[in-house]
Protein backbone atom coordinates (compact mmCIF):
# COMPACT_ATOMS: atom_id res chain seq x y z
CA UNK A 1 0.00 0.00 0.00
CA UNK A 2 1.08 3.53 -0.65
CA UNK A 3 -1.34 5.10 1.84
CA UNK A 4 -2.51 7.86 -0.47
CA UNK A 5 -5.73 9.43 0.65
CA UNK A 6 -8.73 7.92 -1.08
CA UNK A 7 -9.43 9.63 -4.38
CA UNK A 8 -12.92 9.63 -5.80
CA UNK A 9 -13.12 10.32 -9.52
CA UNK A 10 -16.86 10.76 -9.20
CA UNK A 11 -17.36 7.74 -11.46
CA UNK A 12 -19.48 4.90 -10.16
CA UNK A 13 -18.69 1.71 -12.02
CA UNK A 14 -21.69 -0.52 -12.63
CA UNK A 15 -21.42 -4.19 -11.71
CA UNK A 16 -22.26 -5.39 -15.22
CA UNK A 17 -19.70 -3.51 -17.34
CA UNK A 18 -18.99 -5.27 -20.62
CA UNK A 19 -15.23 -5.81 -20.56
CA UNK A 20 -15.11 -6.01 -24.37
CA UNK A 21 -17.03 -2.79 -25.00
CA UNK A 22 -14.77 0.01 -26.31
CA UNK A 23 -16.82 2.46 -24.19
CA UNK A 24 -15.78 0.54 -21.07
CA UNK A 25 -12.13 0.74 -22.11
CA UNK A 26 -12.42 4.47 -22.76
CA UNK A 27 -14.09 5.04 -19.38
CA UNK A 28 -11.39 3.04 -17.57
CA UNK A 29 -8.63 4.88 -19.44
CA UNK A 30 -10.17 8.23 -18.45
CA UNK A 31 -10.40 7.18 -14.80
CA UNK A 32 -6.82 5.86 -14.93
CA UNK A 33 -5.57 9.22 -16.27
CA UNK A 34 -7.31 11.10 -13.44
CA UNK A 35 -5.89 8.75 -10.82
CA UNK A 36 -2.38 8.96 -12.29
CA UNK A 37 -2.50 12.76 -12.29
CA UNK A 38 -3.67 12.71 -8.67
CA UNK A 39 -0.84 10.40 -7.55
CA UNK A 40 1.72 12.47 -9.45
CA UNK A 41 0.44 15.65 -7.81
CA UNK A 42 0.75 14.35 -4.25
CA UNK A 43 3.76 12.03 -4.60
CA UNK A 44 6.23 14.05 -6.62
CA UNK A 45 6.74 11.08 -8.97
CA UNK A 46 7.47 11.96 -12.59
CA UNK A 47 6.23 8.61 -13.86
CA UNK A 48 3.10 6.76 -12.77
CA UNK A 49 1.43 4.02 -14.79
CA UNK A 50 -0.71 0.91 -14.52
CA UNK A 51 -2.21 2.16 -11.32
CA UNK A 52 -4.46 0.03 -9.19
CA UNK A 53 -6.15 2.56 -6.97
CA UNK A 54 -7.79 1.22 -3.83
CA UNK A 55 -8.59 -2.29 -2.77
CA UNK A 56 -9.75 -4.77 -5.38
CA UNK A 57 -12.57 -5.93 -3.10
CA UNK A 58 -14.25 -2.59 -3.84
CA UNK A 59 -14.18 -3.07 -7.62
CA UNK A 60 -17.14 -4.63 -9.43
CA UNK A 61 -17.00 -8.00 -11.20
CA UNK A 62 -14.00 -8.78 -13.39
CA UNK A 63 -12.22 -5.58 -12.29
CA UNK A 64 -11.98 -6.94 -8.75
CA UNK A 65 -9.28 -9.44 -9.70
CA UNK A 66 -5.50 -9.30 -9.38
CA UNK A 67 -3.61 -8.46 -12.56
CA UNK A 68 0.01 -8.55 -11.48
CA UNK A 69 1.24 -8.80 -15.07
CA UNK A 70 -0.29 -5.38 -15.77
CA UNK A 71 1.42 -3.87 -12.71
CA UNK A 72 4.68 -5.59 -13.71
CA UNK A 73 4.45 -4.26 -17.26
CA UNK A 74 4.16 -0.73 -15.89
CA UNK A 75 7.32 -1.30 -13.85
CA UNK A 76 9.19 -2.73 -16.86
CA UNK A 77 8.13 0.20 -19.04
CA UNK A 78 9.39 2.56 -16.34
CA UNK A 79 12.77 0.78 -16.08
CA UNK A 80 13.18 0.90 -19.84
CA UNK A 81 12.38 4.62 -19.94
CA UNK A 82 14.68 5.29 -16.97
CA UNK A 83 17.55 3.57 -18.80
CA UNK A 84 17.04 5.88 -21.78
CA UNK A 85 17.09 8.99 -19.57
CA UNK A 86 20.40 7.89 -17.99
CA UNK A 87 19.34 9.50 -14.68
CA UNK A 88 19.14 7.74 -11.33
CA UNK A 89 15.67 6.36 -10.63
CA UNK A 90 13.51 4.93 -7.91
CA UNK A 91 10.89 2.28 -8.67
CA UNK A 92 7.95 2.31 -6.26
CA UNK A 93 5.83 -0.75 -6.95
CA UNK A 94 2.78 -1.19 -4.71
CA UNK A 95 1.24 -4.57 -5.33
CA UNK A 96 -2.09 -6.17 -4.50
CA UNK A 97 -0.54 -9.52 -3.59
CA UNK A 98 -1.16 -11.55 -1.50
CA UNK A 99 -4.28 -9.73 -0.26
CA UNK A 100 -7.79 -10.71 -1.18
CA UNK A 101 -9.60 -11.34 -3.44
CA UNK A 102 -8.84 -15.00 -3.97
CA UNK A 103 -5.75 -15.29 -6.14
CA UNK A 104 -6.74 -18.71 -7.47
CA UNK A 105 -9.86 -17.08 -8.91
CA UNK A 106 -7.79 -14.22 -10.33
CA UNK A 107 -5.35 -16.45 -12.21
CA UNK A 108 -8.30 -17.92 -14.11
CA UNK A 109 -9.06 -14.48 -15.58
CA UNK A 110 -7.50 -13.12 -18.77
CA UNK A 111 -4.70 -10.60 -18.18
CA UNK A 112 -5.64 -8.33 -21.08
CA UNK A 113 -8.54 -6.94 -19.02
CA UNK A 114 -7.11 -4.25 -16.76
CA UNK A 115 -8.18 -1.32 -14.63
CA UNK A 116 -6.87 0.80 -17.49
CA UNK A 117 -9.13 -0.88 -20.04
CA UNK A 118 -8.87 -3.83 -22.40
CA UNK A 119 -5.44 -4.34 -23.94
CA UNK A 120 -4.96 -5.32 -27.58
CA UNK A 121 -3.06 -8.47 -26.62
CA UNK A 122 -2.20 -10.59 -23.63
CA UNK A 123 0.68 -9.57 -21.39
CA UNK A 124 3.67 -11.92 -21.59
CA UNK A 125 6.02 -10.49 -18.96
CA UNK A 126 5.25 -13.44 -16.60
CA UNK A 127 5.01 -17.15 -17.26
CA UNK A 128 1.42 -18.00 -18.29
CA UNK A 129 -1.03 -17.83 -15.39
CA UNK A 130 -2.22 -21.35 -16.14
CA UNK A 131 1.19 -22.68 -15.03
CA UNK A 132 0.89 -21.37 -11.47
CA UNK A 133 -1.21 -24.27 -10.19
CA UNK A 134 0.98 -26.84 -11.98
CA UNK A 135 4.16 -25.30 -10.55
CA UNK A 136 2.65 -25.30 -7.04
CA UNK A 137 1.65 -28.96 -7.38
CA UNK A 138 5.12 -29.85 -8.66
CA UNK A 139 6.60 -28.18 -5.57
CA UNK A 140 4.23 -30.14 -3.32
CA UNK A 141 2.35 -27.04 -2.18
CA UNK A 142 -1.35 -26.70 -1.40
CA UNK A 143 -3.49 -25.80 -4.43
CA UNK A 144 -6.98 -26.47 -3.08
CA UNK A 145 -6.96 -25.85 0.67
CA UNK A 146 -7.08 -22.74 2.81
CA UNK A 147 -3.49 -21.73 2.03
CA UNK A 148 -3.71 -22.25 -1.76
CA UNK A 149 -4.42 -18.58 -2.51
CA UNK A 150 -1.40 -17.47 -0.47
CA UNK A 151 0.83 -20.00 -2.25
CA UNK A 152 -0.43 -18.83 -5.65
CA UNK A 153 0.06 -15.19 -4.68
CA UNK A 154 3.60 -15.82 -3.50
CA UNK A 155 4.49 -17.57 -6.76
CA UNK A 156 2.81 -14.75 -8.71
CA UNK A 157 5.05 -12.28 -6.82
CA UNK A 158 8.11 -14.42 -7.56
CA UNK A 159 7.23 -14.20 -11.25
CA UNK A 160 6.90 -10.43 -10.95
CA UNK A 161 10.27 -10.03 -9.24
CA UNK A 162 11.91 -12.35 -11.78
CA UNK A 163 10.59 -10.20 -14.65
CA UNK A 164 11.85 -7.01 -12.99
CA UNK A 165 15.25 -8.52 -12.23
CA UNK A 166 15.55 -9.83 -15.80
CA UNK A 167 14.80 -6.37 -17.20
CA UNK A 168 17.31 -4.73 -14.86
CA UNK A 169 19.93 -7.26 -16.00
CA UNK A 170 19.08 -6.75 -19.68
CA UNK A 171 19.41 -2.98 -19.23
CA UNK A 172 22.74 -3.35 -17.42
CA UNK A 173 21.23 -1.93 -14.22
CA UNK A 174 21.13 -4.96 -11.92
CA UNK A 175 24.30 -3.99 -10.05
CA UNK A 176 23.52 -0.28 -9.91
Amino acid sequence: HSNFEDFDTGEKLPENLDKDDPKTTQMLQDIQKKQIQFVKSISGFDYVSNLQFGNLDNKPGWMGQHNTEWITQGALDFINSAKKSKKPFYLHLANSMPHSPDIIKSIRQENKYTLGGKLESYLTCHPPRQTIIDRLKKAGLDTTGPIASINAGTLYLDDQLAAIRKTLEEQGLADN
